[in-house]
């Protein structure tokens, strides 16, 4: 197969008709539609291209190099600068491994760290969304490479976590312990089909079930404390502190909903825990 050397005109066409900057901010309903419109206008789906095309689409939305660490001496946004500025600490999907940005000197372009970017909608099937804000999802790796990897979501039956807000009060994870097999179980109580189909699909339960040391603490803790004790804890170490802060001193747990992505299992130590404060 030979090189495609030139961007076909039609492409250029497409590309004007839809509008650039309607790609990189569209909402993720209307990125399918401008998705379905673009190769449309196109005459072809991408999965019709030949290999030449589709490694010359590839360099035009060229999510490789964007997400790549700046070179010496190049001043360019990046996916570091993305995730910098998103600031969140924890992956979205499963909320228990760290997802900071570690950028030391933005000026001599020093990047250390960031979390892989999930694309919602699958970079395979719509490569056109590759670069478009509200499909690039701050997520650990074993979320985005071993859980999810190719499956795909729709918005009917998966939480986008730009736009389902505070969807963490719409359901409640519960530990048991399971004499027989001698280990906690985790079940997730909700009436929100949306949850729980996502939750499903995340594995995310099953996750939660590995860390069977988290929950026999979380578990004794409950037995332990109580809210009068965390109230005289708080005036003994300090009267300026509030309830809420001493639960996130003697916890580690953030205690509002839209707190939960600062610190890992958040969630999930919130609701085995249940204390009202």
């Amino acid at each position: 197969m030979g090189k495609v050397k030139t961007v076909p005109a039609a492409w250029v066409k497409a590309f004007e008709d839809v509008g650039i900057e309607k790609i990189v901010e569209s909402t993720p309903k209307q990125l399918l539609t401008l998705n379905k419109k673009f190769w449309n206008k196109v005459g072809t789906q991408y999965k019709n291209l030949s290999v030449a095309k589709k490694n010359l689409f590839e360099k035009i939305i060229n999510y490789t190099d964007w997400s790549s660490k700046p070179q010496s001496g190049q001043n360019r946004y990046s996916a570091y600068d993305l995730c910098s500025n998103l600031k969140i600490s924890t992956c979205i999907y499963c909320n228990r491994l760290y997802t900071v940005t570690v950028v030391t000197n933005s000026k001599k372009n020093e990047r250390i760290i960031r979390p892989t970017l999930d694309h919602w909608y699958s970079q395979e099937v719509y490569p056109l969304l590759a670069l478009s804000f509200y499909n690039l999802i701050p997520s650990c790796t074993p979320c985005n490479t071993s859980v999810k990897h190719r499956m795909k979501f729709n918005l009917k039956n998966t939480i986008h976590p730009y736009i389902d807000q505070k969807i963490t009060a719409d359901y409640q994870l519960v530990s048991t312990f399971d004499s027989k097999i001698n280990s906690y179980k985790i079940t997730v109580d909700s009436r929100n089909k949306k949850v729980k189909s996502t939750i499903e699909r995340m594995k995310i339960k099953e996750i939660y079930e590995h860390h069977q040391s988290e929950l026999a603490d979380l578990n004794l803790l409950k037995q332990k404390y109580n809210e009068k004790y965390l109230t005289s804890l708080g005036k003994l170490l300090d009267k300026t502190l509030t309830k809420r802060d001493v639960y996130r001193i003697l916890f580690g747990v953030e205690y509002e909903d839209e707190n939960f992505t600062n610190r890992p299992l958040s969630k999930l130590k919130k609701d085995i825990l249940s204390l009202k404060i």
